[in-house]
């Protein structure tokens, strides 16, 4: 007789309680090893998307530098402590005209905290505000521009390599890189 059909003395024939408590057990068991496999691909996941945001920063800052003589903007790096006086523009009121007024663009969606203050999840790098993009400087000496940092997370919020957590930085030649 097959499952659920009346057996001989009108009783059923089911799944007793130490098969359900071994099959939930089972499925207990594979979703607790499934779990840290989707928690670690989301991650990637937004770190590729907040990469993905710094290289669109990049190329905004770019085409800004083109109407500009090459010259990188004197944004604040950190806008709730303004260094100019009157305060600097932040890094998004500067480029928005130049990545078609998309907001997304400068939330990293790993940053819960800095976001809702600063309006931003990235900080611009303060020694090259004003300086020609293609060969940025500090203290009169040009530095190659790959290894120039022009933007960055305000913090070490992405899972990177061992388990520590990390950043994505914009270098001045349009490529990001993940630490």
């Amino acid at each position: 007789a097959g499952r659920g059909s009346p057996l001989r003395g009108g009783k059923t024939a089911g799944f007793t309680l130490v098969e359900l408590r071994v099959v939930m057990f089972i499925i207990s068991l594979l979703i607790s090893l499934v779990l840290p496999t989707i928690g670690s691909a989301m991650e990637r996941g937004r770190r590729v998307r907040c990469m993905n945001n710094l290289k669109n920063i990049g190329t905004g800052l770019n085409m800004y530098a083109n109407d500009h003589d090459g010259k990188l903007p004197t944004v604040e790096p950190v806008p709730s402590i303004p260094v100019g006086s009157p305060p600097w523009p932040t890094l998004t009121d500067t480029l928005l005209p130049y990545l078609q007024n998309q907001t997304n663009i400068f939330k990293c969606p790993s940053d819960a905290t800095r976001f809702p203050v600063e309006g931003l999840s990235y900080e611009s790098a303060y020694a090259f505000l004003g300086d020609l993009i293609d060969r940025p400087t500090i203290h009169k000496y040009t530095i190659d521009s790959p290894v120039a940092a022009l933007a960055y997370d305000f913090d070490n919020v992405h899972l990177a390599a061992g388990g520590n957590l990390g950043k994505n930085i914009l270098y001045a030649d349009g490529h990001v890189k993940s630490y």
